[in-house]
């Protein structure tokens, strides 16, 4: 059952990949390659829905969020020539990343007849608008986030001035720094869930330090992204955008979401609240709640 769930995923992006690009190259005829890109973009992401409601179920869409931006970033290197070791570096990173996140998404995933708690729960309350709900809260809006977040990149590409080295090195770093802090994060959590105190809240590794050290990690990602995106010209100060409505999506939906399960799920969830920070791994008060 696994197999074909994965082979209906295998189908789904394919079809979804091919189906976009030929819109890409159509829509690039007359069309400013940003524009072409993020209709282009949507279209993979209508079809990859269309999947979703043929197999009834949302999670398909969950590998897109770090499936795709590889493709869009090789894209606009071909359309900007931009094919130095600096972008393959970049590109480098970016692979790193989805490969750690995609991975992480497929191991977690039980097939087709297993949808994620978070949609299970607006189908539960949406009824008969569930798939209009689907379709612009868990497909299209996180398309455009992203979509959103990788701006720097793009406007970045298309600055002919000098690199600001220093910049573009410390953010590669922090590319690279915040996927591996998601991967200890994932093992950990990994062994935790596995072990027999998974009915006990994770207080080891780097959950010692932040309640959710894998959201830090993909946040720091972005961040990263930010900063190369700003290491071509620093006067694209309005890129950061993306970033900060990333930021936004995971402290007023993703983590509120998550701590809300967790404290119906582990009992002494409430104890790691009141003595590990939420996110940042930073103690702002000895005497009281850190968060």
């Amino acid at each position: 059952m696994k197999v074909k769930s994965y082979l209906y995923l295998l189908l789904s992006y394919l079809v979804a990949l091919l189906g976009s690009y030929l819109c890409f190259i159509e829509l690039n005829k007359h069309l400013d390659i940003l524009l072409a890109t993020l209709i282009a973009d949507i279209v993979c992401t209508i079809i990859i829905f269309i999947f979703s409601v043929i197999a009834n179920n949302s999670s398909i869409y969950d590998p897109y969020w770090s499936l795709i931006p590889p493709f869009i970033l090789i894209l606009w290197m071909k359309k900007l020539n931009r094919n130095s070791y600096v972008e393959y570096l970049i590109f480098a990173v970016y692979l790193f990343w989805s490969l750690r996140l995609t991975l992480n998404c497929l191991i977690a995933w039980k097939g087709l007849k297993h949808e994620d708690w978070r949609y299970q729960y607006f189908r539960n309350k949406t009824g008969k608008y569930y798939w209009l709900v689907s379709f612009l809260g868990i497909h299209f809006f996180p398309t455009l986030i992203v979509f959103l977040s990788m701006l720097p990149i793009y406007f970045g590409f298309r600055h002919e001035g000098r690199l600001i080295i220093q910049l573009y090195v410390f953010g590669v770093c922090l590319g690279i720094g915040s996927v591996i802090i998601s991967l200890l994060s994932d093992i950990v959590l990994y062994k935790h869930r596995n072990s027999d105190k998974a009915h006990t809240s994770i207080r080891t590794g780097l959950w010692k330090f932040s309640r959710h050290p894998n959201y830090l990690g993909e946040l720091l990602f972005w961040f990263s992204n930010c900063l190369i995106g700003l290491s071509y010209n620093i006067n694209n100060y309005f890129t950061i955008a993306g970033f900060i409505a990333m930021v936004l999506l995971f402290n007023l939906y993703s983590i509120p979401a998550m701590e809300k399960r967790l404290l119906q799920r582990k009992p002494d969830y409430q104890e790691i609240i009141n003595t590990i920070p939420r996110l940042l791994p930073i103690k702002f008060n000895s005497h009281q709640k850190r968060d």
